[in-house]
């Protein structure tokens, strides 16, 4: 449904009326609308910093306190320990040998002859005791820590068998052989070269009144130095010779040989080792 357009005119006349009345029949101008200036734009300033004077830190007072003791657990100390093997102590080389050891350490048994059953070997009392059980056998004690070039030997020997043998003393024993200082309870004494490839060699034999003979002690000294070879009985020198068949460094011993008369038996109480 469409309205006419002469109504509409009617009712905006009366409401034009209706104002005016109320106004008091003057027309107020409509006023016209302002436009406002844009505002200004005012660039942003950097504050200035204010200095602030510095002021002294007070001291804050605190109040003392007793210190507390401070407590120490009791503990033991360690115990040490061992880290290290256990080191053998070295055997000497110069020194006095008394066989107050059982066994005799330090010294090998060797028997040369037709047997190697041919001589008990054992220590007893503080000596050591050579027991021949077969004719022509010599058996042998050698002290095998060390091998010496010039050397003293000292040693003090008693028999206690029969006067058909020899006992004495043996130094630079080696592969060839060695040299044999000894002497016989009947009054003799030797000096042999013990050569394992050529045989045995008086090197010097002979009786002398210094030994002591039956079952008796006597003190045996065989020196060698370079190739003078020295035997001396009971403090007495008895003879030195030359000889250049062995001047390597060997082993030093004691020892017995043995003949056809049978039982033999001899103490060595002690074997002194020092230099010439």
């Amino acid at each position: 449904m469409h309205r006419r357009p002469e109504v509409l005119l009617l009712v905006v006349l009366i409401l034009a009326l209706t104002t005016s009345a109320c106004t008091g029949g003057e027309i107020v101008p409509t006023p016209e609308p302002t436009t406002k200036p844009p505002p200004t734009r005012v660039p942003p300033t950097e504050p200035v910093p204010t200095e602030v004077p510095p002021t002294e830190p007070q001291p804050t007072e605190v109040p003392p306190t007793e210190p507390r003791p401070t407590e120490i657990t009791p503990t033991k100390p360690p115990l040490p320990t061992n880290t290290s093997e256990p080191v053998e102590p070295q055997p000497p080389m110069f020194f006095t040998e008394e066989f107050d050891v059982g066994g005799a350490p330090n010294w090998t048994y060797l028997t040369l002859g037709s047997t190697e059953d041919g001589a008990n070997v054992y220590t007893e009392n503080g000596n050591v005791v050579f027991e021949a059980t077969e004719p022509y056998t010599m058996t042998m004690l050698f002290y095998e820590p060390y091998v010496y070039d010039d050397v003293r030997l000292d040693s003090l020997v008693k028999n206690r068998g029969s006067n058909d043998f020899y006992y004495g003393l043996a130094a630079r024993f080696g592969e060839g052989g060695f040299y044999l200082f000894a002497i016989n309870p009947g009054g003799l004494y030797g000096i042999w070269l013990i050569d394992f490839q050529a045989g045995n060699k008086m090197l010097r034999t002979g009786g002398s009144k210094s030994i002591n003979v039956g079952k008796s002690e006597n003190l045996l000294t065989a020196i060698i130095k370079g190739n003078e070879l020295h035997l001396s009985i009971n403090d007495v020198d008895i003879w030195t010779l030359e000889d250049d068949a062995f001047t390597e460094a060997g082993y030093i011993g004691i020892g017995i040989l043995s003949f056809e008369n049978l039982p033999i038996k001899v103490n060595f109480d002690y074997v002194a080792i020092s230099e010439p």
